[in-house]
């Protein structure tokens, strides 16, 4: 458990860290989401015509 504690901690500089990660995993979580409900829109759109 000590080596997960100093591996999370990251010499001081996790509570910096492990939120950016977390930003940056739903920064990226928006725009895979996004992409899809507009793939699904311009499917949408092509059977339409």
């Amino acid at each position: 458990m000590t080596d997960f504690h100093t591996f999370a901690a990251m010499s001081g500089y996790g509570m910096y860290v492990w939120p950016a990660y977390g930003l940056a995993v739903l920064a990226y979580g928006a725009v895979f989401i996004h992409a899809l409900i507009k793939k699904d829109r311009l499917k949408k759109q092509q059977d339409e015509k």
